[in-house]
C-alpha cells in the first residue's frame, strides 16, 4: 500500500502534466482523453489514501501487543474451547487476529481483557458460560478444563 501511495502521486502528477501539454499544443481530442485519465487516476489515488494504514508501533508497543495477542489466542482459539463455544470463540479469535494484523494495540488490549475476564460486551449468557456458571455447577470454563484453566494463574 505504501508504494501505491507514493507511486500513485507520481502517476497522477505525470497525467496532469501530460494533460496540460496537450492543452498547450491545442490537441483537443488528446487533451480530453488525458483529462479523463487524469480524473480517473486522481479519484483512484484518493480512494487509496482513504484506506486505513496500520500505525507504526514502537518496539515496546510491539512486544506488549505480541504478548497480549498470545495470551488472548491461548484462551480463545477455537481448538482449545469446548464444542458449545467454538462459534463465539471463532468470532473473537478472528477479531483479535485482525486487530493484531492492523497493529491496533488498543483493540488487542480490549479483546484480551474481554477474553481473560469473560466479559463479552454485555452478553450475559456467554459471559456466564465462559465463567463456568452454567447453572449446572460443572466448574467447566468452556475449554473442557476446570475453573483455573488447568494451569493456575498466568
Amino acid at each position: 500500500m505504501r508504494y501505491q501511495l507514493e507511486l500513485g502521486e507520481l502517476a497522477v502528477e505525470l497525467l496532469r502534466l501530460r494533460k496540460e501539454k496537450f492543452k498547450k499544443e491545442g490537441l483537443e481530442t488528446e487533451y480530453q482523453e488525458a483529462e479523463a485519465e487524469y480524473q480517473e487516476a486522481r479519484e483512484g489515488q484518493e480512494a487509496v489514501k482513504e484506506q486505513v494504514m496500520p500505525p507504526v508501533l514502537s518496539e515496546k508497543e510491539e512486544l506488549e501487543m505480541r504478548e497480549l495477542y498470545r495470551r488472548g489466542v491461548r484462551k480463545c482459539h477455537p481448538d482449545v474451547v469446548g464444542e458449545g463455544f467454538r462459534e463465539m470463540a471463532t468470532k473473537v479469535f478472528v477479531e483479535l487476529r485482525e486487530a493484531y494484523e492492523m497493529n491496533d494495540i488498543q483493540r488487542v488490549r480490549e479483546l484480551t481483557v474481554q477474553i481473560e475476564t469473560g466479559n463479552w460486551e454485555g452478553d450475559e449468557e456467554i459471559d456466564s458460560r465462559l465463567r463456568g456458571n452454567d447453572g449446572g455447577g460443572s466448574g467447566n470454563d468452556g475449554r473442557g478444563r476446570g475453573d483455573d484453566g488447568g494451569g493456575g494463574q498466568e
